[in-house]
């Protein structure tokens, strides 16, 4: 084995490990995050003696009135720090817009922005990943990850960048792309014939630290995905990782199940500035745990003592309207004409009162259940306690105000919706500039042939060219990122 191929087979080795450990770290997050997916799906929760397990979509509400809150598209924009640079800035914002708004499936940013939102509410962390390459002219590509396919080091802290590894699993290529890699001089062509010859397989199938995610997801939906996952081409999926060793970032593509490493490479050589491509962050930061918590954290247990209440509600209705009863079967001989008669109408029951000596309320008696009181105003008090202490209030559901609401109370909570919005918004402005950074850098590194813009001249929108001796700056631009929260707050 040639040396370097040993040592890519010491990384990948290495890599396995991490990813093993990571999710053996991470595995009781993701059985409680399991539980958020489902209650915002409105799966039923699990009930004992009772007949009624209705779901109230409280959750689900006022997780996606979270989400319409922060739901304002990121303008990223250069601004250059020296005037020699400011048309190098004109072009560079005109290709930002013209990439971000694209229709290729790698661009579309704001619905990889809409997808990160979702994920950082529900788990706590929202995950974007930004690679580009230069095999058929340029080409960027940005994606949102799930909580449950990114992998990082358990003791890092809040901060991505100084984990000393990240990796995202269900990465899937089909034999056809293994070897268009290959003819194009990405992958190593021993390993991936060597992974061909162990086959694959025409089914989806997750590894064994996997698997925790890959069918719950479509369960909470009544979807049966474990038998239906063929795709009729042979599959193999990948994690893809980037960890430090001896000093440097490495880069290693690997498959999941054998471990056969099919692309290694010093992580400059494919990124210059040596940035990670995979971008966090966090609802509620936690400067030493990467895995913090998130809003469905507070919202859960508020809305599964709701959910336990209102069914608890209706089971107490339905006991009260359909209460057990006790019979003396000497009165009643016929129970089974007693039993229907619960049932039907004018129906006669034969009793026996012993020539009138027995009343019959003394061969009868109906167990009583107690009345519950007070569950409306319960629910009311939570929902409307655990709006205010989490920024959802009945102005941002469009609720009509209360007459009893006073014009100067209202004014009071835009103002503290103002607040939190501006608050809230602040992770996706750190993620914007961090995307900003990695656009620049991709451009520097990857942009080959020129690339047709248009700029905004005397004339209105003309065409131009983006050349790579544009990119030749006198000083680093400055990366604004402007929120629509954030701006009418």
């Amino acid at each position: 084995m040639p040396k370097e191929n040993h040592f890519a087979q010491e990384v990948c080795d290495m890599n396995l490990r991490q990813v093993q450990q990571s999710y053996i770290f991470k595995l009781p997050r993701i059985l409680q995050i399991r539980k958020f997916r489902d209650l915002y799906n409105n799966k039923p929760q699990k009930q004992l003696r009772i007949r009624y397990n209705v779901p109230i979509p409280i959750f689900a509400g006022m997780i996606d009135t979270l989400q319409a809150d922060l739901d304002d598209g990121l303008l990223l924009k250069f601004e250059a720090q020296d005037p020699a640079d400011n048309k190098a800035a004109i072009k560079a914002n005109a290709a930002i817009q013209k990439r971000s708004t694209s229709m290729m499936p790698g661009a579309q940013w704001n619905e990889k922005f809409r997808a990160f939102r979702q994920e950082m509410l529900l788990t706590g962390r929202g995950f974007l990943t930004y690679s580009i390459s230069n095999e058929n002219g340029y080409l960027d590509k940005l994606e949102d990850l799930a909580f449950e396919d990114v992998f990082f080091e358990p003791k890092g802290g809040g901060n991505f960048e100084d984990h000393l590894f990240q990796m995202r699993s269900n990465v899937w290529m089909t034999k056809s792309d293994l070897l268009k890699g290959v003819a194009n001089g990405i992958y190593n062509k021993e390993q991936v014939d060597k992974l061909i010859s162990m086959g694959g397989s025409e089914f989806k199938v997750s590894n064994y630290w996997d698997n925790y995610d890959f069918a719950n997801r479509f369960m909470s939906l009544n979807l049966t995905p474990e038998s239906n996952n063929y795709v009729g081409e042979t599959m193999f999926q990948f994690v893809e990782a980037v960890s430090t060793l001896k000093g440097q970032r490495w880069y290693c593509l690997f498959e999941a199940f054998s471990g056969t490493w099919i692309r290694f490479e010093k992580w400059t050589d494919i990124c210059s500035s040596g940035l990670y491509p995979i971008m966090s962050a966090a609802s509620h930061r936690d400067k030493k745990n990467f895995a913090s918590k998130g809003f469905a954290d507070d919202l859960y247990p508020v809305a599964v003592a709701m959910t336990d209440m209102l069914n608890e509600d209706l089971e107490n209705r339905k006991r009260r309207n359909s209460n057990a009863k006790g019979y003396d079967k000497d009165m009643f001989p016929n129970i089974q004409q007693l039993d229907q008669a619960q049932m039907g109408r004018d129906r006669l029951v034969m009793m026996d009162t012993k020539g009138g000596t027995r009343r019959l309320s003394e061969g009868i008696y109906q167990f009583q259940t107690p009345e519950l009181t007070g569950t409306i105003d319960v629910l009311q008090y939570l929902e409307s306690t655990a709006g205010r202490n989490f920024g959802v209030t009945d102005l941002q559901q469009g609720a009509s105000q209360e007459a009893s609401k006073a014009v100067g109370v209202t004014y009071q909570e835009l103002g503290q919706v103002a607040k939190r919005l501006a608050f809230q918004s602040q992770p996706f402005i750190e993620v914007g500039q961090q995307l900003g950074v990695r656009f620049f850098g991709g451009l520097k590194d990857y942009l080959r042939e020129p690339m047709a813009i248009k700029v905004l001249g005397e004339d209105g929108y003309q065409w131009d060219f983006l050349k790579r001796i544009d990119l030749n700056l006198k000083k680093d631009f400055e990366i604004t990122v402007t929120s629509q929260a954030r701006e009418n707050s």
